[in-house]
């Protein structure tokens, strides 16, 4: 699905907010990995800026990225090559968080089968900041024989020194596991993510959205959040809490659901 805007990325409101504790809880990824991802492994720099305290806080680009590198993981790409591979794709003009990039991920499904095509890299930075990029200018299209021209290419910081090499295959395991991962994703038209559905099968009306209530899990028609759906349940009937809430009885159960069984904290 295509929005008209692009998420501008200024505000809190505008990204998400989430704990690592939260982020945890929506991707199945343990907080205490998320947090040595991020803070020890240094994989991205997270958007929003970190208080002192120990907590760390993360948006909804860095939610969306966090289940791409799990599924990595679980098909047993380094961390080394991971982080090499997202780096190696923005010096090619990619976005900050390329392993999610819908742009991306639409040209790799349409290109798969012919990724050493005779598209040669384009240029699309000022003349004073220049560095090759993954669309060529001329004809519009990917440069994918650049992008996994990787076969002489190593790790690029010092601490991966002696890791195997990163090479075309690996960034190919990427873009697959973005694809994978995009299901229940919506794009703009720029390529960047604006909604998830987390659970899209099971509870499909539930939704994250960071323009709406800090990107928290909300029933998309009413704006409502699963939690407080779910919390009402301790003192209100099903019936009582339908009405008040101006919720459909299927929406009420889906998000009982998803916060009970589908993402339980």
């Amino acid at each position: 699905m295509i929005a008209a805007a692009p998420l501008d990325g200024k505000s809190l409101g505008a990204t998400g907010l989430y704990s690592a504790f939260e982020a945890s809880r929506l991707t199945g990824v343990p907080a205490r990995t998320i947090r040595d991802w991020l803070t020890v492994r240094s994989l991205w720099k997270p958007r929003i800026e970190q208080s002192s305290s120990a907590e760390l806080f993360l948006d909804f680009l860095d939610l969306l990225e966090i289940r791409v590198v799990s599924g990595l993981r679980r098909r047993r790409v380094s961390l080394q090559k991971i982080r090499a591979g997202i780096r190696h794709i923005q010096n090619f003009g990619e976005s900050s968080h390329p392993l999610i990039s819908g742009r991306l991920f639409l040209e790799w499904r349409r290109n798969r089968h012919n990724p050493m095509s005779r598209l040669h890299v384009g240029d699309r930075a000022s003349s004073s900041d220049r560095k090759p990029g993954v669309v060529d200018v001329q004809t519009g299209q990917f440069a994918w024989h650049e992008l996994l021209k990787l076969d002489d290419v190593r790790e690029l910081d010092e601490d991966d020194e002696g890791a195997p090499p990163l090479r075309g295959r690996d960034i190919e395991k990427m873009l697959d596991e973005g694809i994978m991962f995009s299901v229940g994703v919506r794009y703009h038209e720029d390529g960047s993510p604006y909604q998830w559905r987390p659970t899209e099968e099971a509870a499909p009306e539930v939704v994250l959205d960071p323009l709406r209530a800090f990107g928290k899990p909300i029933i998309d028609r009413r704006g409502v959040p699963t939690s407080i759906l779910a919390q009402m349940t301790d003192v209100y009937s099903r019936d009582e809490i339908i009405r008040e809430m101006g919720v459909t009885p299927n929406e009420f159960d889906q998000a009982v659901r998803f916060e009970r069984e589908l993402c339980p904290a």
